[in-house]
């Protein structure tokens, strides 16, 4: 007689697990090119609007209030 047929011997368990990786890069990266593929397609067809009106305004009025904190923050501690 078969030592297996008499003696009932456990099966090994499987399992199906996929480890998850997230990549911040990789994800930031694909979506500059969807969004490079969307505007260039938009060029082609005619649609394409730049939406950067008014931005150099706001940004260089924002460096000029963080330049000004800290030169008071300087003169305060003198």
């Amino acid at each position: 007689m078969n030592i297996r047929q008499i003696i009932k011997l456990p099966k090994y368990k499987k399992f199906s697990y996929k480890p998850v990786y997230y990549d911040k890069r990789k994800e930031a990266l694909e979506e500059k090119i969807k969004k490079a593929k969307s505007k260039k397609e938009a060029i082609e067809q005619g649609t394409y609007k730049p939406d950067f009106k008014g931005k150099f305004r706001n940004n260089y009025s924002r460096d000029i209030t963080k330049k000004q904190k800290k030169q008071q923050i300087s003169g305060f501690s003198c």
